[in-house]
């Protein structure tokens, strides 16, 4: 009865051991997928050109012009 008592106690440990493995896979695995998009995110947002925009008003005029580089 002893052996049986023992056996199922250490199976319960693989068990509970391959479960928080399977867990601890999972969350690396996703923690890498949002290291990625973040990165991918900082790439876009260094490329994006974002223009520069500048109003110039003329004394004596009655338009505003628009000037973009």
């Amino acid at each position: 009865m002893l052996e049986n008592i023992s056996h199922l106690v250490s199976i319960g440990k693989q068990l509970c051991k391959s479960v928080v493995l399977s867990h601890l896979e999972q969350v690396e695995k996703l923690s890498t997928q949002r290291i990625s998009l973040l990165q991918g995110r900082q790439v876009d947002i260094k490329h994006q050109e974002i223009p520069f925009i500048q109003h110039i008003y003329q004394k004596g005029t009655s338009t505003i012009s628009t000037m973009r580089s």
